[in-house]
């Protein structure tokens, strides 16, 4: 049983936008909280979204809106807003 407290990553509240005229979403992840030894898909139609999700995870590309977006490593949280200047 995992506990609340024992994730690596929990992201809520994090969009990335594309501006083409108009602002639409490109992408938004309400909630995601990756816990350690479990093993994850991320699955969905061709345009979707999910390389622009991994980036954002990943912190190669950076999200336009970041609720909560922390990262647990040895027990430490690490505060990416912070990092991100979000």
């Amino acid at each position: 049983m995992t506990n609340s407290q024992d994730y690596l990553l929990r992201i809520e509240g994090v969009e990335r936008h594309m501006f083409d005229g108009q602002r639409r979403t490109e992408v938004r992840l309400d909630k995601l909280v990756l816990q350690p030894r479990h093993c994850y898909a991320l699955c969905g139609p061709s345009g979707i979204g999910k390389t622009t999700a991994l980036e954002m995870l990943s912190l190669a590309r950076r999200p336009d809106i970041a609720d909560v977006m922390e990262l647990r490593v040895s027990g430490e949280s690490i505060n990416l807003n912070a990092m991100l200047d979000l």
